[in-house]
């Protein structure tokens, strides 16, 4: 799961003597979090702002494009009654269980006893990591999460545990869901013709299983292809999405023809917001409470927007478009 984290204002505003050392330390950050965090703030925190307007030039836009880019996870709470969550750090980690990781200014890291030889530590009840602001990407945390992509989901792994490590964080945190399978439609209309359950209809399930999704309102889109006839599929995701749609705003299907798949999208994967997860197996690994086959998954960043350009763009004009919800 994205780790949800928090930064001290002061720690971004720090003056440090080694400019060079200051900039990679932020950039570090930067990329930690476009890559595998969340970061848990008040958007309308007045010290925030001004932490971040009293930056170097190229610092300070590098902050203000990830505070507005929706490339960059973030959560937007109140923490706490001060301004600043650092006035009442203990109250705000106690009402806020979902925060992982918080990085801290010098001054504060020494009071959360980080020697100078130590990156992070854990607080005693294991339940947070404290960090130093320029060892964000050696925190626990980060480390962590970086380390399971890439990486075989062996065969026999539990369903369970594939949505909950490797698919619910992005679920959660994402306004635009893309699933690009080529066999996804096909799959689910035969294995809803035996009786069992499709990755398809799981993912959508699983989806619905969350409780309080930090994202309301999301928006899917599905791609496959017509080796599913496109009027059977919609009728089969009509039926299904009406049980499970909690926080769904629209679900659009694009059945493409077969040959147009072979073209642009050998790859099966879910596309959340900016973030790729590109799956061996595409959906049917959770198809089944136990997975059957080894899959690869790995992760990937659409920043420069070629998944959706250059795959779903593609796709949708060649497409039998189909408005589900």
């Amino acid at each position: 799961m994205p780790v949800r984290f928090l930064v001290e204002e002061d720690a971004i505003s720090a003056s440090r003597p080694d400019q060079i050392a200051s900039k990679l330390a932020h950039e570090r950050l930067v990329r930690s979090w476009l890559n595998y965090g969340a970061l848990i703030y008040n958007q309308e925190n007045q010290r925030l702002i001004a932490a971040v307007e009293n930056l170097p030039p190229d610092l300070r836009k590098m902050w203000q494009e990830a505070l507005k880019s929706s490339k960059f996870r973030k959560i937007s709470r109140r923490l706490g009654a001060a301004e600043s969550a650092f006035d009442d750090i203990e109250k705000v980690i106690a009402e806020n269980k979902d925060i992982k990781l918080i990085c801290l200014e010098e001054t504060r890291a020494h009071l959360y006893h980080l020697n100078e030889n130590e990156y992070c530590r854990f607080s005693e009840n294991q339940n947070v990591e404290f960090c130093r602001f320029d060892a964000v990407d050696r925190s626990s945390s980060f480390m962590n999460f970086s380390s399971i992509w890439g990486q075989m989901i062996l065969a026999r792994t539990p369903r369970a545990h594939i949505w909950t490590r490797w698919l619910e964080g992005f679920s959660d945190l994402s306004k635009h869901i893309s699933i690009v399978d080529r066999y996804a439609g096909v799959n689910a209309l035969e294995r809803h013709g035996s009786g069992k359950v499709s990755g398809i209809e799981m993912y959508l399930r699983s989806l619905d299983s969350i409780s309080e999704s930090s994202v309301k309102k999301k928006i899917l889109t599905i791609f496959t292809s017509d080796k599913a006839n496109a009027e059977d599929l919609y009728g089969l995701l009509k039926k299904i999405s009406s049980q499970f749609r909690k926080n769904l705003c629209s679900i659009t299907l694009f059945v493409a023809p077969d040959r147009e798949f072979s073209h642009v999208a050998h790859d099966r994967y879910i596309r959340f917001d900016a973030t790729v997860v590109l799956i061996g197996n595409g959906l049917s690994i959770l198809e089944e409470p136990i997975c059957h086959a080894n899959s690869t998954c790995s992760l990937s960043l659409d920043t420069n927007g070629q998944y959706e350009n250059c795959v779903e763009k593609y796709l949708r004009p060649k497409s039998v478009l189909k408005q589900i919800l």
